[in-house]
């Protein structure tokens, strides 16, 4: 799961008259010490709704550039290669807030490689759904970020009405083809923050390894305003398991060495736990209600990069970058028989929307 983005972080700044760059403190020299973050975004169009002016100042060794910065502006109509052609420099990070929108556009640059990649959801978890939020057929669905439609085909095939607001047009579009043989399952190309909230009109609002990219201050009130009294919200995720063994520390080796930090994921407890301290203190929803899948997906290493190319955190790399880490990563598979066993526990949250006074909400 991505890690929690602050929004309040200060820029970078260049070194004042007289200051030497290592007497910069804080932040500020945790900032120029990161290694260096570079955006890239594989070639597909960024969505309109993303559409923002990006100002990254230049930091180099605490001196001032002759060009201030760059600018570069996104819009459905523009298409990158990658976010350097701009010149992003040598070794600028982004402030946490501009990372974490070229990370969500990521996921519009290839569906197909996410679809074939991405672990799907157990039919069990469907079948307890079903029975926590009292779903009937003639009930309506509001599925936030359905990607390619994994978790929107169970959902139209016991007969519900969906509509799936999803950001990123292709995968939208690779949706609605998935999707093509349910006439009651409707694809919006619109981020659900944007989105004109249809009031107490849905029986549940649901959403599956999405959830996670909306500011909680937006997302628990606008699915509350959706719900009907007595509707529910559900999250589900994919929660990998961090293995100690020899296999992961050699990979963990592969990382460092090519400057990127090592995944280490918390225990599935611990963030199932904090997953459910969000929607309590949302003052929206609860109680909260948890199942548990525990699963193990194996890989060959041509499939675990083909994973690791849909990641986010990833695919934002530039192209050099990813082929030294990808070529260390099959010397590490091909040293352990050439295949790589991931724990996970796919995790469904239940909660009932609160019977209180509505707030005022974005």
């Amino acid at each position: 799961m991505s890690r929690s983005t602050r929004h309040d972080e200060p820029p970078c700044r260049t070194a004042g008259p007289g200051e030497e760059p290592d007497r910069l403190i804080g932040r500020e020299r945790k900032r120029r010490d990161r290694p260096a973050f570079h955006a890239f975004i594989e070639r597909g169009p960024v969505c309109s709704n993303l559409r923002r002016q990006l100002q990254a100042p230049f930091f180099l060794s605490g001196s001032r550039p002759s060009q201030p910065g760059w600018q570069a502006e996104f819009d459905c109509h523009t298409r990158w290669t990658s976010i350097s052609d701009v010149t992003l420099g040598h070794t600028l990070p982004l402030r946490a807030v501009e990372r974490q929108r070229l990370r969500r556009a990521s996921f519009d640059a290839n569906p197909g490689l996410y679809e074939r990649t991405r672990p799907g959801y157990p039919a069990e978890l469907f079948d307890d759904l079903e029975r926590l939020a009292r779903l009937r057929s003639d009930n309506r669905v509001l599925e936030i970020g359905p990607g390619t439609g994994q978790a929107t085909l169970p959902l139209a095939e016991r007969g519900l009405a969906v509509t799936a607001v999803e950001l990123s047009p292709r995968m939208a579009r690779r949706c609605r083809r998935n999707l093509s043989g349910h006439p009651r399952v409707e694809v919006l190309a619109t981020g659900f923050e944007s989105w004109p909230v249809e009031e107490s009109a849905y029986d549940l609002v649901f959403a599956a390894s999405a959830f996670h990219w909306l500011p909680a201050r937006i997302a628990y009130p606008r699915a509350a305003r959706a719900l009907r009294s007595d509707g529910r919200l559900a999250l589900v995720w994919h929660f990998r398991i961090t293995p100690d063994n020899e296999f992961q520390r050699e990979l963990n080796a592969v990382y460092h060495a090519t400057g990127m930090r090592p995944w280490r994921a918390r225990p599935p407890e611990e963030r199932i736990r904090r997953q459910r301290e969000a929607i309590l203190n949302s003052a929206r929803f609860g109680p909260v209600t948890i199942c548990r899948y525990p699963r193990i997906r194996r890989y060959l290493a041509e499939e675990y990069i083909d994973l690791l190319r849909t990641m986010s955190d990833h695919a934002i790399r530039p192209p050099a970058v990813k082929r030294r880490l990808f070529a260390g990563i099959r010397r590490v598979f091909a040293r352990h028989g050439g295949v790589f066993e991931q724990p996970f526990v796919a995790g469904l949250l239940v909660a009932s929307k609160r019977r209180t006074r509505q707030l005022d909400s974005p």
